[in-house]
């Protein structure tokens, strides 16, 4: 399990070195300062950052102060370089490697040291030994789920056609529990199909095959 380490830490700084910028220096004007033992600061200035979008209501700003003798810009490389707060998917921020991918080493470890594995997780080795087959097939079926929901609840599908993902518009979209509810769906759904081309795998034993 120690060797997984690298790889995830390469697979991090791969994605999220490559769209990474760093944000200006911003100052705000305080003028003269009145400080604790009675003397004044002159022209008083405070130095700062802003990463991401603020939302309309202000909601989800998090103010991040520096460390004695800190600067906004080492500050700054936490929260923007190595995505400490943010969580994106597109690229992959550091938080959401470790809550995708980090379940999965741990599962992973259990699954090691459990007793006749392909008796009592057949559901879950099918999908293992058809990944690449699983992730091209659940796309379309996700896309087409999206736009059936969306045409029922009486959204326009304009955006939702020619491109993947898409991102929708207005407040369009459905609570956690339902979409865990779909993606537990989808996955069984699917498992009948990702069942018999592992079959034909198995069979044929080709080259071409193996690649899905």
């Amino acid at each position: 399990m120690r060797s997984l380490n690298t790889p995830l830490i390469c697979l991090y700084f791969l994605f999220s070195s490559v769209s990474w910028t760093q944000s200006v220096q911003k100052f705000a004007e305080i003028g003269d300062l009145n400080i604790a033992n009675g003397e004044v600061i002159t022209g008083c200035k405070i130095g700062y950052r802003t990463s991401g979008k603020m939302n309309d209501d202000k909601s989800n700003v998090i103010i991040c102060p520096t460390w004695f003798n800190g600067t906004s810009e080492g500050i700054a490389n936490l929260i923007e370089k190595i995505n400490f707060i943010d969580t994106t998917k597109y690229p992959p921020s550091l938080l959401f490697l470790l809550m995708t991918i980090g379940p999965s080493v741990l599962f992973l470890s259990l699954f090691e040291k459990a007793k006749d594995i392909s008796k009592n997780y057949s559901f879950f080795i099918v999908f293992g030994r058809v990944p690449l087959f699983y992730y091209l097939l659940h796309i379309p079926v996700i896309h087409l789920l999206a736009v059936l929901a969306a045409n029922a609840t009486g959204v326009n599908t304009d955006f939702m056609i020619g491109s993947y993902p898409f991102f929708w518009q207005g407040e369009w979209g459905y609570s956690l529990p339902i979409v865990y509810f779909v993606w537990i769906v989808v996955i069984t759904g699917l498992y009948p199909v990702c069942s018999w081309y592992y079959n034909i795998k198995r069979k044929k034993k080709s080259k071409w095959l193996s690649y899905l």
